[in-house]
């Protein structure tokens, strides 16, 4: 599903109507929605032997994260949320999470870069055991991708729009770099739009997401 991401938008393409269809129908068709509840949804796709450890109280910090403003603004309080959240994981195993603020972060084979575009993104988490020096940020530490959007209505998966489509594109360009990068099967990112997030688990043939949930209201399922 990674042969139409690697197109530059300086030369156009990604904001010409009919080179976007086509990658709808390439990547919107394979990206589904599951049809369990959000519970299944976990046990099915992040299975663990081990008990989820008891979730940190964050409800005001989620609070916190403001809806229907700039997007930028939401950066910030969603960092500072999903830090308390993994307080109650080991230190070794604790990811840290991180406001990437738009900057580019390129792809992760530089023999490739000069034809491949860079990926801005929103916030990430980065794997533990990886030493890193801010900003210089590559794939190779990121662990998780959270793309965030102001509104409900930014949700990729609710309408068909050149927007939506856009935005699927990201979050398949982000599960593909993390892919390559790190020598991965599969990678998971997390889409919060407005009051509502959803789950994406990306693999080489397409991607599975969740039904959006009130993150706000059970922050147990993002830790």
């Amino acid at each position: 599903m990674f042969d139409n991401l690697d197109a530059d938008p300086a030369h156009g393409k990604q904001s010409n109507a009919v080179d976007l269809q086509d990658w709808q129908q390439d990547i919107h068709n394979r990206i589904k929605q599951s049809c369990v509840a959000i519970d299944d949804f976990l046990v099915d796709m992040v299975p663990s032997d081990a008990p989820p450890t008891c979730c940190p109280r964050v409800g005001e910090l989620l609070k916190a994260i403001p809806l229907r403003g700039k997007e930028l603004e939401m950066y910030d309080p969603t960092v500072a949320a999903l830090g308390q959240l993994a307080m109650s994981f080991p230190s070794a195993q604790r990811p840290t999470f991180h406001n990437c603020g738009h900057r580019p972060i390129k792809f992760p084979f530089e023999s490739h870069d000069w034809e491949l575009p860079p990926t801005m993104l929103d916030v990430i988490a980065t794997i533990p055991s990886l030493p890193l020096i801010e900003p210089l940020f590559r794939w190779r530490h990121v662990a998780l991708v959270f793309q965030l959007k102001p509104l409900n209505t930014d949700d990729p998966m609710s309408k068909e729009t050149i927007t939506h489509w856009k935005t699927l594109i990201e979050l398949a360009q982000g599960a593909r770099n993390i892919m390559l990068s790190q020598g991965r099967l599969y990678a998971f990112l997390v889409g919060i739009y407005g009051s509502v997030a959803r789950i994406f688990r990306f693999d080489r043939a397409g991607a599975i997401c969740s039904a959006p949930f009130k993150y706000k209201e059970t922050p147990s399922i993002l830790h």
